[in-house]
């Protein structure tokens, strides 16, 4: 039990490339591990994890950052990428196919010389849980 904590921990560092707790919430009925990461309740392979930190760019910049830190340091595969469907001119969404089978979309927004990031991480086989999308949503859908 400590060691998948722990290990939730670590992977939920590396995508979120170490930034503080966004100002949002996590997905509603999830729970809450630490600190900008949730767990599924119903599925232990989906975790959510909110992040916030100084970003001195624009949406692109970011999209590009994210792209590259996921790629190189997790050795994923871009699935697709593009404005967040609930906000589409405020944020944007990457997908992810991790070495490991599980997809990560990974929603992003710039405001306020903050980069705002949402990831959710699932079973490529499952659907989405619609409590993680609403809160990616509530996360990076904010005006600025």
């Amino acid at each position: 039990m400590i060691r998948s904590i722990i290990m939730l921990a670590a992977c939920a560092a590396l995508f979120s490339g170490c930034g503080g707790s966004a100002d949002g919430s996590g997905p509603r009925g999830w729970n809450h591990y630490m600190d900008g990461l949730w767990t599924n309740p119903r599925s232990k392979h989906e975790e959510f994890t909110a992040t916030s930190d100084r970003f001195d760019g624009t949406l692109s910049d970011l999209a590009s950052v994210t792209t590259t830190n996921i790629v190189l340091h997790n050795k994923a595969k871009l699935v697709s990428a593009a404005p967040f469907p609930q906000c589409p001119a405020l944020a944007g969404l990457q997908v992810f196919k991790l070495p490991n089978g599980t997809l990560a979309k990974v929603a992003f927004a710039v405001r306020n010389g903050r980069r705002v990031q949402a990831e959710y991480i699932r079973p490529a086989q499952e659907a989405d849980d619609p409590a993680a999308i609403d809160a990616m949503a509530a996360d990076v859908c904010v005006l600025p």
